[in-house]
């Protein structure tokens, strides 16, 4: 049986969690665009995605790139993204949320690992 193995690095910097976000969406497009290249089903394909994503999957304390965190704490906009395979244009980390970038909706990704 054929599977997939992805390694990445995300954007380090936490400055900037809008471009983490937008790099792990980009990945879960580009992995899907070579499942199907491939000829492979992607519901029956195993996948495995492995890298430092430089994010947390839950952050409980405010700092000073997240002054606010919210009752039960802030996860990740890459996090988030890849695990329920959406990120809502109102999560903190969604590229209209941190920049000037209009950017009229929310990013689906093409899985939810």
């Amino acid at each position: 049986q054929r599977f997939v193995a992805v390694s990445t690095h995300l954007y380090w910097n936490p400055k900037e969690p809008h471009v983490k976000a937008l790099q792990a969406y980009l990945l879960s497009k580009a992995v899907n665009d070579f499942i199907e290249r491939n000829g492979l089903d992607a519901s029956k394909t195993p996948l495995a995605i492995a890298g430092d994503f430089n994010s947390l999957p839950n952050k409980t304390v405010a700092d000073i790139y997240d002054p606010v965190v919210p009752p039960g704490g802030l996860k990740s906009g890459a996090y988030e993204g890849l695990t329920t395979g959406i990120l809502p244009i109102k999560h903190p980390d969604h590229p209209q949320q941190r920049t000037k970038a209009e950017c009229v909706r929310e990013l689906k990704f093409a899985f939810e690992l």
